[in-house]
């Protein structure tokens, strides 16, 4: 046991202190309980990982249901259901006897996975894997798959694997060694997608009615370049012959009738015409 103390008063009275415990093992070759070395194990890894990561909390106010994982030794432990989630969110959770192979679960999870995010479902679907990108590094993986429900419905999932290495006790090699361990969270994420297809299918309706009306307008001025263009190269025709023939009155006044024109009605892109 360890006394911090925090303040005094002005007469040098303790107010404030804290008490940290520790277990500390008599001898070093006694046999620690596995159930006390397991609450050790989760306390190890719950200091690890929720307290150095703020983003955590976030998480874990978000998933639908949780489970862990020792990955060293390829066992899922245990599931978890946050207090306040819904039966839909606790059926993110496979009906899987526990604690069991976490291969093995994954195996049979995959079976509702649909073909086209079945890549994505792997990269996090054996202890290996996720061991390999440990050991690179990586703490903290997400992964997104869609899954067919009995109903045919389809089911977006976020999965997110927080890991943590920890040294525990292993009584049945009597002797400390490195565990890696995971805490598996599950999100239904439907909801987000559904409301990213419809923005996407806004944008893409706005870009089609854009395109449509710069389409419009491009035909719109070729049409009117066509119609002013025409009658002015036959004006521009008109007065070089009447530079050359000057004098012919009658042709000039004839000419000079042909110049003139109706007023022009546009009639092919109505639509734009007052634009």
């Amino acid at each position: 046991m360890t006394v911090l103390p925090i303040d005094w008063d002005e007469a040098g009275v303790l107010h404030h202190f804290i008490l940290a415990f520790e277990t500390i093992r008599l001898n070093a070759d006694q046999a620690i309980d596995p159930k006390e070395q397991l609450t050790l194990h989760y306390e190890q890894l719950k200091q690890s990982i929720l307290e150095n990561d703020s983003y955590v909390d976030a998480l874990l106010d978000m998933a639908g249901t949780i489970y862990t994982v020792n990955l060293t030794r390829d066992t899922l432990e245990r599931n978890i259901s946050p207090a306040g989630k819904s039966d839909s969110d606790r059926a993110l959770f496979l009906d899987y006897p526990l604690p069991c192979s976490y291969r093995d679960y994954c195996d049979e999870y995959r079976k509702r996975v649909t073909p086209a995010t079945l890549g994505s479902y792997r990269t996090a679907d054996t202890s290996a894997r996720l061991l390999k990108r440990f050991a690179a590094g990586e703490k903290h993986i997400t992964v997104e798959y869609c899954v067919q429900e009995d109903d045919g419905a389809i089911r977006w999932v976020q999965k997110t694997a927080l890991m943590t290495q920890t040294t525990v006790f292993d009584p049945e090699i009597n002797a400390e060694m490195p565990m890696v361990t995971a805490i598996i969270l599950l999100q239904d994420t439907s909801q987000m997608h559904a409301r990213d297809e419809q923005e996407n299918a806004r944008l893409q309706a706005a870009f089609d009615e854009m395109r449509i009306a710069n389409r419009t307008k491009t035909e719109f001025l070729s049409h009117m370049s066509h119609d002013i263009r025409t009658p002015l190269n036959g004006i521009i025709g008109l007065l070089q012959v009447d530079e050359t023939h000057f004098d012919d009155k009658a042709l000039l006044l004839e000419n000079h009738k042909k110049c003139r024109f109706p007023p022009i009605t546009c009639c092919r892109s109505s639509t734009m015409c007052c634009r």
